[in-house]
């Protein structure tokens, strides 16, 4: 086996020379300036954060109530936006690549910084001078069916003085590239053909994004202010034909619109040397309208579904730092999340009853935390903390429902420079997850002929996580992190069968205690002295096993969703001289399987293979053409159905959906303007 120094030392003789630092270096933070990126021709700050030696970009999780846990890994001017609904991607890429000072690697809890539960954050730090700045670009593509998307994107912000204002608008035209034509067969337990189908799936999506933001001074702190309103709108159109036992025709429609609307605000203040205080307030008021038309020429069938939610957050933390090498962190944020939920089915006009289909679910939340950083010697840190959630959840309609849980989650984070280019990162945490509130609500698939029903006995599940990381720096932009991770769980949230005396269906819930165990590799290989002047290899590569009791059959398997191999290459190649840059990106192939207790839901989805080009025409303008989806990968889905539990009941049949998809080739035009 090969260990992680030896690895190193092979990195190390495959670029020649001697391992040389990236960056100037501060304890736990290196600073990269933007001339580090300069070669790459970044149009915005998120194209230099992929360029990031040893740093996987996490967007966060916008559907995680609450603020603890829904950031992402990058801070911009040491600050957290204030936004959720607002993707950090879209973020990062309303700020042009002009208005980048540097970007910081902050790793293993640097003093002052709240890492929110991640081992390493981005900073990105903006010039300071007055100036206006922005860019504007639009994005034609074709898909190998004819279809077109459309894609226009312009933003702009101004900076004054201390004030900063911000204004994007996004128009998007997109088309879903896993969905496609290619047979649908269902075979019988003896494998006999049962019934043979071509099936074909259009989907896509259009929507707009509008967003306002604007920090300043005020009364003694830095304020910032932000606003987000969208919609969205998804339309799918499945056309199956029957072949055999007897032709046939079946169409389905499938229609959905998406609002939302987020105002934000966040507040920092410095108090004397050693204090500060931060709040942030944040509303979010979202609608969501489905519906799904089905039609055999003999039957139709129709699912209406209607859902509102809403989410108010107020956060206060006060900092401290006594010492240069001490510093201590304490808080509490209250939120309150409400749905109101309602599902309908219809076959041939008269109403079929479902279980839960009328349903408000509401949830107060509070949770108190603390942290501490210490540095006891230059090359170590350690982070300790705790944070306690209490909530307590409510359900009313058709079903009544009051529950309370209190859960502490200590943290334990510790980083180690065993050398100038070596870091050690250990971490141990108890991660509690969020009910889904969806989870309470029937839903009905008439593409799959199957209805979901609404579980009220849900609980959250708990995980104590161990991880540890290695790092190694090279050859300024080289960088490999190792990673092993394993995850003890209780409540282990997976598939469940609701069965009473007139109905059986599936549903989500929990199943006792799991484990799962993961090893990962990310890669940035520089490739100048293998003779690829401007060449980069970006690989992140990861396998992972999972164990869970199935509590149909009881036999051991692994928990519904997990892939055991996920990752992604990619290969650049860098000629400023030429203002030119090419790429290759490849995404493995994912097989994902859903134990439901009548049935085995497995998608196998093949790898990705993109390519692009790109050339700036002038300082201002820059064009990329790009082609997506090369091979036309094949999406597999395959279904086995029983007649009732799959531990007592025989197989009915197994359905296998073999969809080839198209590739999608287009065209970026971009331009800058304002400052340079």
């Amino acid at each position: 086996m090969i260990r992680p120094v030896q690895l190193s030392i092979l990195c190390t003789v495959l670029l020649g020379g001697t391992l040389a630092h990236p960056a100037k270096a501060a304890d736990d933070t290196l600073v990269y300036p933007a001339a580090f990126f300069a070669e790459a021709q970044p149009a915005n700050a998120y194209d230099m954060i992929l360029r990031l030696p040893g740093f996987q970009f996490d967007e966060g999780d916008a559907d995680v109530r609450g603020l603890s846990g829904a950031a992402g890994n990058v801070l911009v001017d040491g600050r957290r936006p204030a936004a959720k609904a607002d993707r950090l991607d879209a973020i990062l890429k309303r700020i042009p690549a002009a208005s980048v000072l540097r970007i910081e690697l902050i790793r293993g809890g640097a003093q002052g910084i709240d890492m929110q539960g991640y081992s390493v954050l981005a900073n990105v730090m903006r010039r300071s001078e007055a100036a206006v700045r922005g860019q504007a670009e639009a994005t034609f593509a074709r898909y190998g069916d004819g279809r077109l998307s459309r894609d226009l994107r312009a933003d702009i912000s101004r900076r004054s003085g201390d004030r900063v204002s911000e204004a994007s608008l996004y128009l998007y035209q997109t088309i879903d590239d896993e969905k496609g034509r290619g047979p649908r067969i269902r075979t019988n337990a003896d494998r006999s053909i049962r019934e043979r189908a071509i099936y074909d799936e259009h989907d896509g999506f259009r929507g707009a994004r509008a967003t306002l933001g604007h920090e300043r001074r005020f009364v003694g702190g830095r304020l910032q202010l932000s606003a987000s309103a969208s919609r969205e709108r998804e339309r799918a159109d499945t056309d199956l034909t029957f072949l055999a036992p007897d032709p046939g025709l079946e169409r389905v429609l499938e229609l959905e619109t998406k609002d939302n609307l987020e105002l934000g605000l966040n507040w920092n203040r410095s108090i004397g040397k050693s204090w500060s205080v931060g709040l942030t307030g944040l509303q979010r008021l979202s609608r969501d309208n489905a519906s799904e038309q089905s039609d055999d020429g003999a039957e139709t069938e129709a699912v209406a579904e209607r859902a509102k939610g809403g989410e108010s957050i107020g956060r206060a933390v006060l900092r401290w730092k006594p010492s240069a090498t001490l510093s201590l962190e304490g808080g509490g944020e209250a939120a309150y999340n409400y749905l109101d939920s309602h599902s309908a089915l219809a076959i041939d006009s008269v109403a079929v009853p479902l279980p839960a289909a009328n349903v408000r679910v509401a949830e107060r939340r509070v949770e108190g935390f603390a942290t501490a950083t210490w540095q006891p010697s230059r090359p170590l840190t350690i982070e300790a903390g705790i944070r306690v959630e209490a909530s307590r959840l409510t359900q009313s309609g058709d079903s009544s429902l009051v529950k309370s849980f209190v859960f502490p989650k200590p943290r334990l984070a510790i980083a180690w420079s065993s050398g100038p280019y070596s870091q050690w990162r250990l971490r141990v945490e108890r991660e509690v997850s969020q009910l889904d509130f969806g989870d309470f609500v029937s839903s009905t698939s008439l593409t799959s002929s199957t209805i979901t029903a609404g579980n009220v006995d849900l609980e959250p599940e708990r995980t104590w996580i161990a991880s540890l990381a290695w790092e190694r720096r090279f050859r300024g932009d080289g960088a490999l992190v190792l990673t092993a991770r394993h995850e003890w769980k209780s409540h282990t949230l997976d598939r469940v069968g609701v069965i009473g005396p007139d109905f059986a269906f599936d549903a989500p819930g929990n199943i006792g205690s799991g484990a799962k165990s993961k090893i990962a590799a990310d890669l940035n290989l520089p490739l100048d002295r293998l003779g690829i002047a401007g060449g980069l290899l970006r690989a992140e590569l990861g396998y992972r096993w999972t164990s869970v009791v199935d509590p149909t059959t009881g036999e051991r398997r692994r928990i519904s969703g997990e892939q055991p191999i996920d990752g992604e290459i990619h290969f650049t190649q860098d000629r400023p001289a030429a203002g030119f840059r090419w790429g290759i990106d490849y995404l493995i192939a994912t097989d994902e399987i859903e134990y439901r207790f009548n049935e085995i839901r497995r998608t196998r989805i093949a790898g990705r293979l993109s390519v692009f080009a790109e050339y700036k025409l002038a300082p201002r303008w820059t064009v990329r053409a790009f082609a997506e989806n090369l091979t036309g990968r094949h999406v597999e889905r395959s279904r086995a159905i029983y007649a009732g539990s799959r531990a007592a009941l025989p197989l009915r049949y197994v359905e296998v959906r073999d969809l080839g998809t198209r590739p999608l080739v287009g065209i970026l035009v971009r331009r800058s303007f304002g400052a340079q």
